[in-house]
């Protein structure tokens, strides 16, 4: 894979980038759980009821294309921008473990 091809984490920063609610929240919770699953833990069932078909579709290309080729500069690409546009996601696991 070309480092300039457009991924479906591509396509996922777009429409975060572009959005905001409910839909573009959990995508970013897909994606950051894809980036760091240990930072970002978030169950698949925050992610995908938000979401309408071509979301969904997004989201299943996400997953698709991190278990062919891993967490690589694709998926590194827009984490940050993320964490940036949604800071309250980035002190979630502490939260989680906080309320236990």
């Amino acid at each position: 894979m070309d480092a300039n091809d457009t991924t479906p984490f591509d396509d996922a920063w777009q429409y975060i980038a572009n959005n905001s609610g409910s839909a573009a929240e959990a995508l970013a919770k897909l994606y950051l759980s894809l980036w760091n699953h240990h930072e970002h833990p978030y169950p698949l069932a925050d992610c995908i009821p938000p979401l309408d078909s071509e979301r969904l579709r997004i989201a299943k290309g996400m997953v698709g294309h991190y278990l062919e080729y891993g967490a690589g500069d694709s998926v590194h690409r827009h984490a940050k921008d993320i964490l940036a546009k949604y800071p309250k996601l980035s002190g979630e696991k502490r939260r989680r473990r906080n309320n236990r």
